[in-house]
């Protein structure tokens, strides 16, 4: 059995470092079709301290988004998680939830190997009402070498289009 938690600071600028995560898990099972059905009884746990340090990387990119108004600036990335920056020269239409934003869903490496689905959610936004300045906030759903990246896997809202930007540093 196994369980995957992602956790993320609430704001643009909260963060986690040097943060206390506690969890508890009783009775762990399955749940299917709206029943729950027990695996391992029981009581479990942790409190796990986050280091203070960051090990993330600023890489400036400073490459337009291919069919978008939208100019990726800078990628604060690390291990777990990333920051991407965008300078916005015309913000696109608004639909329901979609702001319209690239999303980065991925990452290809140097030796070619390409993960597609990396990202397990991100938050995307404007950093005011201006919308000259958009922003992605992701976590991943694995840990990385980011010293092996080669380029992001970005889509593209308006058609659902997946483009590769290179990364160097």
């Amino acid at each position: 059995m196994e369980y995957f938690i992602q956790a993320s600071a609430v704001g643009e600028n909260d963060s986690l470092l040097g943060k206390t995560i506690h969890v508890d898990f009783k009775n762990m099972g399955t749940l299917s079709k709206a029943e729950f059905a027990p695996a391992v009884e029981g009581n479990w746990n942790f409190a796990i301290s986050l280091s203070d340090v960051s090990s993330s990387q600023n890489i400036k990119v400073g490459q337009k988004v291919e069919g978008t108004g939208f100019t990726m600036e800078n990628i604060e990335i690390s291990p777990i998680s990333m920051k991407v920056n965008y300078s916005v020269r015309e913000a696109p239409s608004e639909h329901e939830d979609d702001l319209g934003i690239p999303e980065v869903k991925g990452v290809v490496f140097k030796d070619g190997t390409n993960i597609p689905y990396l990202v397990g959610g991100s938050r995307l936004g404007y950093t005011d009402s201006s919308k000259s300045n958009a922003y992605q906030i992701a976590g991943y759903n694995r840990v990385i070498d980011v010293d092996e990246i080669a380029a992001l896997i970005v889509l593209i809202s308006d058609n659902n289009e997946k483009i590769e930007i290179p990364v160097s540093k």
